[in-house]
């Protein structure tokens, strides 16, 4: 008897979803997510000229990017487990800032 063991590559799992940002009483929000190792890529986009940082934190990786061009993009490798993604701005805004956020990243198990 032979047995054959077949291992799938886990899903990528994708947050797709919109947000706002206002003074003076929301000026940031954060998305925890959990993953496993491998590659984490973030990206928002928002409609002004408005300066946003975005800071992803995944365990010893930490990188933060800021922009007033309407968009910030990157790549991060992960370590296995708790990460999160802030989205903020230090203008005083006159008006509410509507953001979108993509991640994609390797959940901890398939049904993450």
């Amino acid at each position: 008897t032979t047995t054959t063991t077949t291992t799938l590559p886990k899903q990528v799992k994708t947050i797709s979803t919109g947000g706002q940002l206002s003074y003076p009483n929301d000026i940031a929000t954060t998305y925890p997510f959990t993953v496993s190792v491998g590659p984490v890529s973030t990206k928002v986009s928002w409609k002004s000229s408005t300066s946003v940082t975005v800071a992803l934190r995944c365990g010893a990786v930490a990188l933060s990017h800021r922009s007033s061009f309407g968009l910030i993009a990157f790549d991060a490798q992960a370590q296995s487990g708790a990460c999160q993604l802030t989205i903020a701005t230090s203008t005083q805004l006159s008006s509410p800032l509507d953001y979108r956020v993509t991640l994609n990243y390797l959940p901890t198990d398939s049904t993450s």
